[in-house]
């Protein structure tokens, strides 16, 4: 007010004066907006982040959108005739690409890869054997564009940095982190020793902590931990050493593409034994009691306290208003129009409700900071799969905003309807009697 004083309209000068010698009235509308937008941010973030958490998780482990298990029976794999094509080594006639130009053409699959896992072997490396290795080959380019994997995992580099460095290295080798205290460092020349089965020179190039499809630590039903070590390889390295045993194919598929329409093609052009949907697994996932009663308990919170703070409001202007019926009606007396009584009215409300609101968000997302990671402490062990990390949507803000602003419009709406209503002779009889 003070530095605009010059300058205010009539309008905006009688809603500064107002607003300034209320000694206090507005405190309580004020704390109650703080509370309500609070809360209902809180409310938001901790839904968005326990299902957000859970299903990255989930793609985490599958590794992809859909995973195909090959039917490989029958198959004649040999060392040497690995990149055959001749239709004998063809169950029922249906596999007979190896570069997965057919599989990608299947309507509502946008990439994939294969992913070759050359079994249960017993590795040793470096003379140490007995290691509970997980040996992954896979095809750098097509891999990158089918696996999933969240950003911050192998920060500050991103999976596809990776994958540029073993791309065209025959020889490169990825290796999970817990190698480094084996005293192994990028660089160094290491064998991998299939145990009866054939030796892999190879030259690591980098450590990584996670990887599509790897669960460093697996729990059995009494809860006695496994540990699993890593390592990635090209996929024609390994077919060329290593005796092959069939590999999975991997996908990525549209999201408005049909699961049954997309199974039934795929098993069209594939002999499957099974094949494993992410979407599928979520959907199961948030049919679970304990998560669905968790998101209830969260929405119900966020609807009651955003519902609570509208009527709250109203009721506030309302008997705002009606307190006010003769200055209002000396207002329209002394010639104030009605269109500057409403404005005076919309005035009020910015000044009143604005602090009130920002200052609402600005606490929602300090709490959300503060307390919304202490959900992880109610994760059980064998899910901690990824480090639980709190994601905030912008879609659930702009809700909020949409919230707030109806709850304001429609304030303005029925006040403006009251005032438009008043008449202006019996407001000032009111004041004579």
């Amino acid at each position: 007010f003070f530095l605009g004083r010059k300058f205010w309209t009539p309008v905006l000068y009688s809603s500064f004066i107002r607003v300034s010698r209320s000694k206090g009235k507005e405190i309580f509308v004020m704390l109650f907006i703080i509370y309500s937008i609070s809360t209902g941010l809180f409310s938001a973030n901790a839904a968005r982040t326990l299902n957000v958490n859970n299903e990255t998780r989930i793609l985490y482990s599958e590794g992809a959108d859909g995973v195909v298990k090959i039917n490989w029976a029958g198959y004649d794999w040999n060392k040497g005739e690995i990149a055959t094509t001749d239709t004998t080594k063809v169950v029922g006639g249906k596999f007979k690409f190896q570069d997965l130009n057919a599989f990608r053409s299947i309507d509502g699959i946008e990439a994939a890869t294969t992913v070759y896992f050359p079994g249960n072997h017993s590795y040793n490396i470096l003379g140490v054997s007995g290691i509970n290795l997980t040996v992954m080959g896979i095809e750098p380019s097509s891999f990158g564009q089918t696996a999933y994997m969240r950003s911050d995992l192998l920060r500050p580099y991103h999976i596809n940095q990776y994958l540029n460095l073993i791309n065209g290295a025959p020889n490169a080798v990825i290796l999970s982190s817990d190698f480094k205290a084996k005293n192994i460092n990028v660089g160094d020349k290491i064998t991998l020793n299939c145990k009866g089965q054939g030796n892999l020179e190879c030259v690591v190039y980098a450590f990584v902590d996670y990887w599509p499809g790897y669960i460093k630590t697996t729990y059995d039903s009494q809860g006695t931990a496994t540990h699993h070590s890593l390592a990635i390889l090209n996929i024609d390295t390994l077919q060329k050493v290593f005796p092959f045993d069939g590999y999975e194919i991997w996908f990525k598929r549209s999201a408005d593409s049909d699961i049954t329409k997309l199974t039934n093609d795929i098993k069209g052009a594939v002999d499957v034994t099974n094949i494993l949907w992410t979407s599928q697994n979520i959907v199961k996932l948030k049919n679970d009691p304990m998560l669905q009663g968790i998101n209830g308990m969260l929405t119900l919170v966020f609807i009651i306290t955003m519902l609570i703070s509208m009527i709250g409001f109203l009721i506030y202007w309302i008997l705002s208003i009606h307190s006010r019926t003769l200055q209002f009606g000396i207002f329209r007396a002394i010639g104030i129009r009605l269109k500057s009584i409403i404005g005076m009215i919309i005035s009020e409300q910015i000044l009143i409700s604005a602090c009130a609101i920002f200052v609402g968000l600005v606490l929602g997302i300090i709490t959300s900071d503060l307390f919304v990671p202490l959900f992880d402490s109610v994760t059980r062990i064998e899910s901690q799969v990824l480090p639980f990390r709190p994601f905030f949507e912008r879609g659930d803000y702009l809700k909020i905003y949409a919230i707030i602003g109806i709850m304001l419009v429609s304030a303005t709406l029925v006040l403006t309807r009251m005032i438009s209503s008043m008449k202006m002779d019996q407001a000032l009889k009111l004041g004579e009697d």
